[in-house]
Order: C-alpha cells, then sequence, then structure tokens
C-alpha cells in the first residue's frame, strides 16, 4: 500500500551524530520508501538512520532518543538527514523562476495555502510549536536581521538541502515571495501562532 503525501505535511528532521532509538510507540507508524509504500511497522528499540522515511497515521505519536514525531489530523511523513546531506544553496535563475511562478499563481496561490497550512486544534498548535523550538537553530535564523525578520513576521528555523524552513504565524504568496527574494533561496513553510513565533524571536534575538 502507498502513503499519500503531499509537501506540506512532510516533516524533515536533522539527526545528530548519537544512535536515535525508538522508545515509545502510540499509534500506527510505517517506515516507508522513497516511492511511499509501506515497508514494515515501526517497531520499539529500532534505530532511526540517516535517510529514513517514516510514516505516522493520524493521531500516532512515536518518541525516539531525543525528540517525536506526530501524525497530526491527517498523518506525515517524517524524514531524517544529517547535516551532511545538507547543499548549497541553488542558483539566481531558479529562485527567480519560483518568486514568478508564485506571481502568476495571483489570488489562486493563497486560496491554496489557506488550505494547506491550518492550526486547526490545540493538537495542531502544539505540535507545530514543538517541531519549532526542537529544530530552531539561532544561527542560521540569523539569515535574516531582525528587522527583517519582524517586517516578514518570520523567521529562519534551519537550512535542509537548497531549501530554508521557515516558521510564519500566517502564510500567503507576498510573504513567501519577499522571503525567498531576502534569502535567495526556496522556503518550505511551517506555520505555527503567534505566541511561539514571539518566543522564536526572542530566542534568536533576545527580548
Amino acid at each position: 500500500m502507498e502513503i499519500e503525501s503531499s509537501v506540506a505535511f512532510i516533516d524533515i528532521h536533522i539527526l545528530s551524530n548519537e544512535i536515535e532509538t525508538v522508545v515509545s510507540i502510540n499509534g500506527d507508524c510505517y517506515w516507508i520508501d522513497d516511492s511511499g509504500a509501506r515497508v514494515a511497522s515501526v517497531q520499539l528499540g529500532e534505530s532511526i538512520n540517516k535517510d529514513d522515511l517514516i510514516y505516522a497515521e493520524a493521531g500516532a505519536e512515536l518518541r525516539f532518543s531525543r525528540g517525536m514525531i506526530r501524525g497530526g489530523n491527517r498523518g506525515r511523513t517524517h524524514s531524517f538527514v544529517d547535516q551532511e546531506s545538507l547543499q548549497p544553496p541553488p542558483g539566481q535563475e531558479e529562485v527567480t523562476r519560483l518568486v514568478e511562478k508564485l506571481r502568476m499563481l495571483g489570488p489562486s496561490a493563497d486560496e491554496n495555502l489557506a488550505q494547506e497550512y491550518q492550526l486547526q486544534t490545540t493538537y495542531d498548535q502544539v505540535y507545530a510549536a514543538d517541531y519549532a523550538m526542537n529544530n530552531l537553530e539561532p544561527l542560521v535564523a540569523r539569515s535574516l536581521p531582525e528587522h527583517t525578520s519582524r517586517q516578514l513576521d518570520a523567521i529562519c528555523l534551519f537550512s535542509i538541502g537548497a531549501s530554508m524552513c521557515v516558521a510564519f504565524s500566517e502564510v500567503s504568496s507576498s510573504r513567501l515571495i519577499e522571503t525567498i527574494t531576502r534569502l535567495g533561496q526556496p522556503v518550505k513553510p511551517h506555520l505555527v501562532d503567534r505566541r511561539t513565533l514571539e518566543t522564536l524571536f526572542s530566542k534568536v534575538y533576545g527580548a
């Protein structure tokens, strides 16, 4: 069976050099391959390694040595990478094409973004906040100066591959375009509530 997933519901986790071990599972979680096909159920005591993919069914929660993953309301795919997997940013041409595509979509882009990025329940808010706090890299966050970050109402969490994962309190095409332009690289949005965003600002830039 293949797992249906979209970019909006794929969470990326950066592994340290330490071995990550599954310590608890509540609900159904599966190892999946690159095509999204289930390989096997995740078991207690198994190790999580670089390039592993785990799918957590809706409502599921899995804890490992230094963190946790959740399935949310619709199920989520979780990808595990290490720092050595990160690639340099793309060229300016690719960034320009991405910005032009967002502009061409016009109002429909905001409609799609509003549907994809929602915090419908307290559970969603808590999970989104935990993910942002656990993956925040202060040095990377300062890729944007404080004035710019607050102006955009966005803060960089970490870089992954050619993209930057950025926390927003509201995801819109105009904010994405401006953030992509300022960073010079594609952006993977991560929606958080206003209180969490302010906490992130304080952690990076001070009160």
